[in-house]
């Protein structure tokens, strides 16, 4: 478009200077001009004869070749494992299809017949459905019965249980009784509390004292029986251990009359007679042996006197354990358990 109107432009140029040339000769012969307006005058006729330089045109560049694209290079994937091959399912029994013949062509003409639409096929009728049998159950075997569980002391009563105490024979005497007996308890200065006064004191400042008693005296069951059958559950087993050693060391009588109230009256129908006596127990060597552990009241200082005991008696090579089960194993008989 910007050629065709540079093409017009010189055209129209080149037309003025045609119809110039004409104008300044009438002018030239009519005028009384001299030389020099003559030789002006044909100065511009030259000027105005020469033609119009036409315009250049800019060159336009050439349009750059389109670069060839280049098509994009799809990536390589690996190939797809191939599935495993499923068996396949047997097909479902049902009606043969119908097969038809092609219809003939009728005589006398040439072009064929359109093809009927074909018929659709009945669908099969749907099988009956296996009627699902119930699962059956595991037979398991009958649970095994569980062994008869011992009743709790706590459930028997106390008159039960005395009744089965009587019935038991009567132990038999000791026969190293009398070497116990012959030793002295330490003396008990004047004024000095007694373990029932010292048990009725709510606040009461306590030590541990642990023995190592024989197992056969059953010495820690025949507390918890006295417990059961007294029904003073509630009093724990230290308190039971303090009385028991405090009458001990203070020379206590075969009687509960050295007992003050209400502890002389926890009393039962006597001690079995499969419970050896501790002095006989403590005649052989080989012991076995069960820890006694027991709270006791500070005042009492038993654990002091214990050792008192010892040293009055000269009983050097002798444990506490021995002086403390014959204490109780005493004690408990003489309360009937």
């Amino acid at each position: 478009m910007a050629g065709d109107g540079l093409d017009a432009l010189n055209a129209k140029r080149a037309k003025n200077a045609r119809k110039k040339p004409s104008t300044s000769s009438s002018q030239n012969a009519s005028g009384d001009g001299g030389q020099d307006s003559g030789s002006s005058g044909t100065q511009q006729d030259r000027v105005r004869r020469q033609p119009p330089r036409p315009l250049h045109r800019k060159a336009e560049p050439a349009p750059a070749a389109a670069e060839p694209q280049q098509a994009p290079v799809a990536e390589e994937k690996p190939p797809p494992a191939p599935e495993p091959a499923r068996p396949a399912a047997p097909p479902a029994p049902g009606p043969a299809p119908v097969t038809e013949p092609p219809p003939s062509a009728p005589s006398g003409r040439t072009a064929e017949a359109p093809p009927a639409p074909p018929r659709p096929e009945p669908e099969p009728a749907p099988a009956a459905a296996e009627p699902q049998q119930a699962p059956v159950a595991e037979e398991k075997p009958p649970p095994a019965p569980e062994p008869a569980r011992p009743a709790s002391e706590p459930s028997v009563t106390g008159a039960e249980l005395a009744r089965h105490m009587a019935s038991a024979a009567p132990a038999p005497a000791a026969e190293g009784a009398p070497q116990w007996d012959q030793y002295t308890p330490p003396p008990v200065p004047e004024g000095f509390p007694r373990a029932e006064n010292v048990l009725l004191q709510r606040f009461i400042d306590r030590e541990p004292l642990n023995a190592s008693v024989p197992e056969p005296l059953q010495i820690a069951h025949r507390l918890q029986l006295l417990k059961v059958v007294s029904r003073i559950n509630h009093i724990p087993q230290g308190d039971l251990v303090t009385v028991a050693l405090d009458w001990w060391l203070r020379g206590g009588k075969p009687t509960t009359s050295d007992i003050d109230p209400p502890w002389n009256s926890y009393t039962g129908p006597g001690t079995p007679g499969d419970v050896p006596h501790a002095e006989d127990v403590l005649q052989q060597r080989f012991i076995n042996r069960e820890t006694l552990k027991a709270s006791v009241p500070k005042p009492l200082e038993l654990n002091h006197r214990l050792t008192t005991y010892k040293v009055l008696n000269r009983l050097h090579k002798v444990p506490v354990g021995d002086v403390v089960a014959v204490a109780m194993d005493r004690w408990l008989r003489i309360m009937g358990f």
